[in-house]
């Protein structure tokens, strides 16, 4: 425990270089931080100067820039809503799109489909990648049931709709 502690504290400051190593090291502890074996190592670790180091990093790419918030999620777990809710805020508004959308999985992966539609939706039609994270989200939020009857075809569409509006309803339109 002590030597993979004492490990976490080396690279952690090799991490703050702002070279190719820093980036390395970067990666390396958000790899750390998503071991179940390794994550309780940063439990309760001021882990902001590598958040922070990551985002200033000139080589930084998109997915370590939001990776390193599971450093965050490593050291406290217990605040996990209102780490997500902060990454929400941080970057729902950044002015890259690239960044929005990993920003949009990340938490998409956490099970925050809310926040991933609320910066998916004006999105949804800039490309591919954004309306597909658009419909994943949205078919987290889905029931089964609702599932179901967006899949059924036509004859079968009497079983999933409630006896009580059958002759009713004569289309159903989703707007995505």
């Amino acid at each position: 425990g002590a030597l993979i502690s004492e490990g976490i504290d080396l690279v952690s400051s090799l991490a703050l270089r702002q070279d190719a190593a820093g980036v390395e090291a970067l990666e390396m502890l958000v790899s750390l931080s998503q071991n179940p074996q390794t994550a309780p190592h940063f439990l309760n670790r001021d882990v902001n100067l590598l958040t922070d180091a990551a985002e200033r990093h000139p080589q930084a790419n998109p997915v370590l820039k939001l990776g390193v918030w599971n450093l965050r999620l490593a050291a406290e777990p217990a605040k996990k809503a209102g780490i997500t809710q902060t990454l929400f805020e941080h970057f729902k508004g950044n002015p890259s799109s690239v960044l929005r959308l990993e920003a949009a999985r990340w938490l998409n992966q956490r099970g925050r489909h809310e926040m991933v539609l609320g910066m998916a939706e004006p999105s949804k039609h800039e490309s591919e990648d954004w309306f597909v994270l658009y419909l994943d989200a949205t078919a987290a939020r889905l029931s089964l049931d609702n599932v179901s009857l967006i899949l059924a075809d036509h004859a079968d569409m009497a079983e999933h709709i409630p006896a009580e509006v059958h002759g009713r309803i004569s289309a159903v339109v989703f707007n995505l």
